[in-house]
């Protein structure tokens, strides 16, 4: 992959330690550029309007609307941005309601740094193979 076509990502998370971690982890990968944070729900639909990522990371336990909701407005908006929704909350049914909302997948937080950033690219590839079609 080329310097100039980085995977263009927004984090969307109400902690701020978390999200904080997660962005300098994605900014030390060669091939990815962290384009903009987000607090909550609202603020992720903002960003991802603003921005057009190419992958939005986003909890789905968060204030004011949460991820679900938010996954929901933004897959029927901007339908090229895939949505990765993540949760610390791994006994609960999250990755299927996200999957009915539009979201790409689903991870628990507490996974490693390299299957974080292999669902990334994953989704980013995915998307940019069937684009291409």
């Amino acid at each position: 992959m080329e310097a100039a076509q980085k995977i263009r990502i927004v984090v969307a998370d109400d902690s701020t330690i978390y999200r904080n971690n997660v962005c300098l982890m994605l900014r030390l990968q060669k091939d990815m550029e962290v384009v903009a944070e987000a607090e909550n729900g609202w603020s992720a639909i903002e960003q991802v309007q603003a921005h057009q990522p190419d992958i939005l990371l986003i909890d789905i336990r968060m204030p004011f609307i949460d991820g679900i909701e938010a996954t929901r407005a933004i897959a029927s908006r901007f339908p090229d941005v895939k949505v990765i929704g993540m949760s610390a909350h791994a006994d609960c049914d999250y990755g299927d309601k996200l999957r009915q909302t539009g979201a790409w997948g689903y991870l628990d937080k507490a996974c490693v740094l390299g299957d974080l950033l292999s669902t990334i690219r994953k989704a980013y590839f995915d998307s940019h193979r069937s684009s291409s079609r």
